[in-house]
């Protein structure tokens, strides 16, 4: 039911536990990590990126404030850095933080999304 061992071969390198109480056979951690090492996840993170482009693409000081496209556009960015930091947090959970961060194109993905978190935020 649960591929304790593709999981174990993968993390090995953040091996332990994960949030510092999950052990690598703990069900649910199984569970999320086979969830996450799919293609159809990829696809959807593609997906939900791509959009993100396009919104993106679409903010300019043309925009008038308080519009309808401004108002979208200001909820869109909150709900993408929420799902980005869901993101963040459901790997770090399969794989451990350190397993994690190793992995260059989530240093790569982190790096462009940072300052686009941090000006949602602020």
């Amino acid at each position: 039911m649960y591929s304790f061992t593709a999981l174990h071969c993968a993390i090995s390198a953040g091996s332990g536990k994960s949030f510092w109480y999950f052990d690598e056979d703990h069900p649910v951690r199984v569970w999320v990590y086979d969830r996450i090492t799919t293609k159809t996840y990829d696809y959807i993170m593609i997906g939900i990126i791509f959009l993100n482009c396009i919104q993106m693409a679409l903010e300019s000081p043309y925009v008038e404030p308080g519009s309808t496209l401004d108002l979208a556009i200001y909820y869109s960015d909150i709900g993408y850095t929420i799902i980005f930091g869901l993101e963040v947090l459901i790997k770090s959970f399969a794989f451990t933080f350190r397993a994690y961060i190793k992995n260059v194109p989530n240093q790569v993905r982190d790096v462009a999304q940072r300052p686009c978190s941090t000006g949602t935020l602020v």
